[in-house]
């Protein structure tokens, strides 16, 4: 919005914004156990998002809270059984924060 100097009509209006929503994202990336790749695959079909949680495993990490949709879901393999993959989330309502106990 746009407020003028009411002192000094000629000056340039002030923007004021005010904050309407937010939205949070995360995309990471680790190892995946042979054999879940199907839940990741078919909930990345879904227009259902889940409940997670996402750690930050350090010293006074946070570990945030609420639905989120998968957005991304790539794997990789290699020789041995492991699967890598990468994931991006993207939140549906209210995310909570709090510090790691």
């Amino acid at each position: 919005t746009a407020i003028p100097d009411c002192t000094d009509p000629e000056a340039l209006a002030i923007i004021a914004r005010e904050k309407t929503d937010y939205s949070a994202a995360v995309n990471g990336a680790g190892l995946l156990n042979v054999g879940d790749e199907l839940f990741f695959f078919n909930w990345l079909k879904s227009p259902d998002a889940k409940n997670c949680q996402v750690i930050v495993d350090s010293v006074g990490g946070t570990t945030f809270s609420g639905a989120f949709h998968l957005g991304e879901f790539s794997i990789t393999g290699n020789r041995g059984g492991k699967i890598e993959c990468s994931i991006s989330l993207s939140s549906d309502g209210a995310v909570a924060g709090a510090t790691n106990a």
